[in-house]
């Protein structure tokens, strides 16, 4: 990280300019700004970084959704697109003098899957030491599973899109070997959403899928999942093909 936040308090011109200087120095070291909501769709210091990071906080303020971070991420990579810039997001981990609270446990899974969901291709916390443990436990458990879930997550392998009957409902559709995976969001605080999933037409596909980190399974009938979300709840459906 060359620079934090800089567009609150330098010039763009002298902040390329230093940024270049530095890259300079350090050639083979890939570079980033810690940008506000303010830089990015600014195009502050023409965002010549390697990869785009963001650290807009879901507690920083009374109020905010979970959903703010997944459009946030939404922003940043359309303004990266063109230089084909990876997005990063700098959550929120825990920092009580610049947050009003920490996030629960819910919000915590929901606002990681959600930006990863969105198209962030990596996170990062801000954090000091623990105070809730709830907030803590739900960092460990959800890398834990996006570990597991890395190469699903980058596949290149050729599949359409699922469909979901609530647009609540933030989803990535990938395909690896012969196993559909659909990893799933309810972006939503406060509401619950009844929905049906409509997996992409091109395959045949087992009687059931697993749900992975819930021990439990669901049915699929004619290229079909109907499941219920809580609030923030996330589901990773995984269903074998048919030859």
């Amino acid at each position: 990280m060359v620079v934090d936040e800089p567009e609150l308090y330098a010039k763009s011109e002298e902040v390329e300019e230093f940024m270049e200087a530095h890259r300079k120095l350090s050639p083979y070291t890939p570079i980033f700004m810690n940008n506000t909501l303010i830089g990015i769709p600014g195009r502050f210091a023409g965002l010549k970084t390697d990869f785009l990071m963001l650290d807009d906080y879901l507690c920083n303020r009374e109020n905010r959704k979970v959903v703010e971070m997944i459009d946030a991420t939404k922003m940043m990579w359309e303004a990266g697109k063109e230089d084909r810039l990876p997005v990063f997001y700098f959550l929120e981990g825990e920092n009580l003098h610049n947050h009003y609270r920490e996030c629960t446990y819910a919000e915590q899974v929901a606002q990681t899957y959600g930006v990863i969901i969105a198209g962030a291709r990596g996170v990062s916390y801000f954090c000091s030491m623990p105070v809730y443990p709830e907030d803590y436990r739900a960092c460990v458990d959800v890398n834990r599973e996006l570990l597991e879930l890395e190469e699903v997550i980058f596949s290149l392998e050729k599949t359409s899109r699922a469909a979901i009957t609530d647009s609540v409902v933030k989803f990535m559709t990938r395909k690896l070997g012969n196993k559909i995976y659909i990893i799933a969001l309810n972006s939503d605080n406060d509401r619950a959403a009844d929905v049906e999933i409509m997996l992409p037409s091109e395959f045949k596909y087992a009687g059931s899928a697993k749900v992975k980190f819930e021990d439990r399974k669901v049915e699929v009938k004619n290229g079909r999942i109907s499941d219920k979300f809580k609030p923030l709840e996330r589901h990773v459906y995984c269903i074998e093909l048919k030859q």
